[in-house]
């Protein structure tokens, strides 16, 4: 399927500098598939963090949910314990951001603490 807006479709139009610095947006349906596959326990490992971090937080928040779990074939019995498996990653990232700022807190107070203690 061809973008219309692409710049095949209209010559002369030069692209911005603002679309050359940030990827493309991603189509609609594009993401339901990413959808469906965390819902079927894909890992989505092809995916930065922040782009998975997203579509989790997507699936949590129910936006189009109804479309990811047809795409990923799921029983509705089968879409709340697969809800609850999207819940434990996203929050096993939050949870490992979250030692990773205290660690970066923790590692720049304290040379300032040696500092004191030697009265610089």
């Amino acid at each position: 399927m061809t973008d219309l807006w692409t710049s095949e479709m209209t010559p002369g139009i030069e692209t911005s500098t603002r679309s050359e610095r940030r990827p493309r947006r991603q189509r609609s349906w594009e993401v339901d598939v990413q959808r469906a596959r965390a819902l079927r326990g894909d890992a989505l490992d092809d995916l930065s963090e922040s782009q998975r971090e997203w579509v989790w937080r997507s699936l949590l928040r129910g936006v189009r949910l109804s479309q990811a779990t047809k795409l990923a074939q799921l029983a509705p019995e089968a879409t709340p314990q697969a809800l609850q498996q999207v819940a434990n990653r996203y929050s096993a990232l939050m949870d490992q951001r979250r030692r990773e700022r205290q660690a970066q807190r923790d590692t720049q107070f304290l040379p300032v603490a040696s500092r004191a203690t030697y009265g610089h």
